[in-house]
């Protein structure tokens, strides 16, 4: 009898396990998230380029003044803001695919990729928590951030 008891607590222990790793693992990406963090890679770029080409500029960069490739097109409303040594590029509201995680992957694990949040004034990596990385601020709570450093 004392078997069967065994049987079903290693049973119930490995479903436990089984379960409760699907719940800590990220969800699956999506094409849509993958094309969005392209999308925002883009962008990145081309306000980078913008910095530095004008170094004594802060602020938003205009979409107009950026030097996009001429085959982008934006697929959703990203923001940006320069700061000296440092520029943010952001969603301009919360994404409903799981953007961040796509981020990271695309900028294989950095630190400066993550969420907003409006409490803290700092960015929080799906990988890490939070970073410690103060956003500049105006950058809307719960939208994917991008921070690079720019000569």
């Amino acid at each position: 009898m004392w078997v069967v008891w065994m049987m079903v607590a290693m049973l119930s222990l490995t479903g436990f396990v089984a379960v409760s790793t699907e719940v800590r693992e990220p969800p699956v990406s999506t094409s849509e998230a993958a094309d969005l963090a392209w999308n925002l890679a883009v962008y990145r770029n081309a306000v980078l380029a913008y910095a530095s080409q004008n170094p004594a500029f802060t602020g938003t960069a205009p979409d107009s003044a950026l030097p996009f490739p001429p085959w982008y097109k934006p697929a959703a409303p990203w923001g940006n803001k320069v700061l000296p040594g440092m520029v943010a590029v952001y969603g301009s509201r919360s994404m409903t695919v799981e953007l961040a995680t796509e981020m990271v992957t695309l900028a294989k694990g950095s630190y400066f990729v993550g969420i907003a949040d409006a409490k803290t004034g700092r960015l929080l990596s799906p990988l890490l928590g939070d970073t410690g990385l103060t956003l500049p601020p105006g950058i809307p709570d719960g939208v994917p951030v991008w921070l690079a450093l720019s000569a």
